[in-house]
């Protein structure tokens, strides 16, 4: 008699641990999150989906661009594998000229000893020129704008002119967001 009181106890035991209810999470720092759910507790249980994209892109802009004396060269900006931010848009700028100040629209290119002329650049189709830390593309997804630099004056001396442009690329936010097709 007193071996089924015992069995009857230790198989109630078991019985309870066996049908324990609610839900265990594992909480180990940096071990994985789990939601456990058992068959006293099959509804509703929140579990979050996730994935984290770092922003990324890649801004191609020719490192010399040789001007002509007679017709405009057209050099192309290309933006490629572009993920960024929704809401926001790749703005490449000309952030600093060598001899051409902020704002300024008329490039100069010089030569060693001093002798100048000048240069303009403004988007392919488009007759508005580019200034100093003035966004000249705009890219919200891959693309290609084409410019054209164009000298504006003709050389007086011989010899080797050129200006250094620093180009800036930022990510900054835009109103006017255009939705990858």
């Amino acid at each position: 008699m007193k071996n089924k009181k015992l069995i009857s106890i230790i198989s109630a035991f078991a019985m309870a641990a066996a049908m324990s209810t609610g839900v265990s999470a594992v909480t180990e720092p940096d071990a994985p999150q789990f939601v456990i759910i058992d068959q006293n507790n099959v509804s509703g249980q929140n579990v979050n989906v996730g994935f984290s994209q770092d922003p990324m892109y890649y801004v191609t802009i020719p490192a010399d661009i040789p001007l002509s004396k007679t017709a405009a060269v057209e050099v192309d900006i290309t933006a490629d594998d572009v993920i960024i931010p929704y809401g926001y848009a790749l703005d490449v700028s000309i952030d600093q000229a060598g001899h051409t100040g902020a704002g300024g629209s008329v490039f100069t290119a010089m030569t060693p000893e001093g002798a100048s002329l000048t240069y303009s650049i403004n988007e392919k189709g488009k007759t508005a020129k580019i200034a100093v830390q003035e966004t000249m593309a705009s890219f919200t997804a891959n693309g290609t704008k084409t410019f054209e630099f164009k000298m504006t004056s003709a050389p007086v001396y011989s010899g080797d002119y050129s200006e250094q442009l620093t180009f800036k690329v930022a990510l900054v936010p835009t109103s006017a967001v255009v939705p990858h097709d």
